[in-house]
C-alpha cells in the first residue's frame, strides 16, 4: 500500500506542537509570578524565563516551517486519493498568505474536514467547530500581540494575562486541528490506500461529464442508462405510488415527461470516485438545482461490451462505513 507523504512531517509537527504548547503554559505561569511574586521570579525565575522565551521563538519558527511542508504533502495525498479534490497543494499554500488567510483558513481546513467526514462522521464534523476557535485564538492572539509591542514598556498586567491565555489557546487549538487531521488522513488511507496516485480512465470522466451536462434534457442520456438505472431515476423521480408494472421504456417516457416540470440542475461537482472492480466504477457527485436544491448522489456505471453505463442510482451515504452497508 503506498505510503502517506504527510505521515512522517505530521508527526514530528505535532511533537513540536506539544512542545510550544507546554512552553506557553510555563510561560504563563512565570508571568503569573512576574505580575504577583516579582520578588521570587527576579530571585529565582528571570533567567529560566529568558531561556524559554528564546526557546519559545526557535520552536516557533522551525514550527510555521514544517506547518508549511505538512500541508503542501497533506494536499498531495489528498489529490492523490481524490481527483477531484478542489485544492491544490500550492493552492493550499497560498491560502496561508496573510490577508487571503481571512478566507483561506476556513477554505482550507473546511474542505480537508468534508472529505474526512466521509469515512469519520464525528472527526469529520470537528472540523466546522474547531476552525472557529483557530479564527478566534490566531488572530486574537496575532492582535494582543500587536498591542503589546506598541504599549512597549507600558503593558498593562491585564493585557499580559490575556496574551497568556490565547497563547495556550491557540497552540491548543492547532494542535487538536492536526491531531484530527492526522486520524482522519490515516482512516482515508487504511479505506482506500490502494487508490492513491492511481490513474482513472479520462473516457469514464467525459462520460460522466457528458451525462450530467444533458441531465436536463434526459432525453440524449438514453443511450448510457441500463433498465436497471431506469428504474432506479424512475423512482427518486415519481414522488408517491411510482407503478412498477411498466416496462422500462414506459418508465422513461414518464420520467420525460415529469422532467420538463422538475428543478433545473444548475451546478455540479464530482467529489469522489471508486473502482468497485475492473468492471464496476462509482462516482459521486454533489448537485445543485434551481430554488436552491441539493444532494449528494452516487452513480454506479458498469462495463458492458465494452461500453461504460449508467447502472445504479441514490442518494450517497455520509460516510464510507455508511456506504459499504448499502
Amino acid at each position: 500500500m503506498p505510503v502517506l507523504k504527510s505521515k512522517s512531517i505530521a508527526s514530528i509537527l505535532l511533537l513540536f506542537l506539544w512542545a510550544s504548547l507546554s512552553i506557553s503554559v510555563i510561560s504563563a505561569i512565570f508571568r503569573m509570578f512576574y505580575l504577583f511574586g516579582f520578588e521570587f521570579y527576579e530571585q529565582y525565575l528571570s533567567t529560566l524565563d529568558n531561556y524559554f522565551s528564546m526557546s519559545y521563538l526557535f520552536v516557533y519558527y522551525i514550527e510555521i516551517i514544517l506547518f508549511l511542508i505538512w500541508l503542501f504533502q497533506l494536499h498531495r495525498d489528498l489529490k492523490g486519493f481524490f481527483d477531484f479534490y478542489p485544492i491544490s497543494p500550492w493552492g493550499a499554500i497560498i491560502r496561508m498568505i496573510p490577508i487571503i488567510n481571512l478566507w483561506g483558513l476556513w477554505d482550507t481546513f473546511a474542505n480537508v474536514g468534508k472529505y474526512i467526514r466521509r469515512y469519520d462522521n464525528k472527526l469529520g464534523n470537528s472540523f466546522y467547530y474547531l476552525i472557529p476557535f483557530l479564527y478566534v485564538s490566531f488572530f486574537g492572539l496575532n492582535y494582543i500581540n500587536k498591542w503589546i509591542r506598541r504599549s512597549a514598556d507600558d503593558v498593562s498586567d491585564s493585557l499580559m494575562i490575556t496574551g497568556a491565555a490565547f497563547e495556550i489557546f491557540f497552540f491548543f487549538t492547532v494542535l487538536i486541528l492536526t491531531t484530527n487531521i492526522y486520524r482522519g488522513m490515516l482512516l482515508v488511507h487504511l479505506a482506500n490506500g490502494e487508490k492513491l496516485n492511481s490513474p482513472i480512465d479520462p473516457k469514464l470522466i467525459q462520460i460522466v461529464t457528458n451525462f450530467m451536462q444533458n441531465l436536463n434534457t434526459i432525453n440524449i442520456n438514453r443511450p448510457l442508462m441500463t433498465e436497471q438505472f431506469i428504474k432506479d431515476m424512475y423512482e427518486a423521480t415519481i414522488d408517491a405510488n411510482p407503478n412498477h408494472e411498466l416496462t422500462p421504456h414506459e418508465m422513461f417516457k414518464e420520467i420525460s415527461r415529469l422532467n420538463r416540470k422538475k428543478l433545473e440542475l444548475v451546478y455540479y461537482k464530482i467529489d469522489d470516485y471508486h473502482y468497485v472492480d475492473d468492471n464496476t466504477f462509482e462516482v459521486f457527485i454533489y448537485r445543485e438545482f434551481t430554488e436552491g436544491v441539493e444532494d449528494e448522489i452516487r452513480y454506479t456505471l458498469k462495463k458492458i461490451d465494452e461500453y461504460w453505463k449508467f447502472d445504479r442510482m441514490e442518494e450517497a451515504p455520509a460516510t464510507a462505513s455508511e456506504r459499504i452497508r448499502v
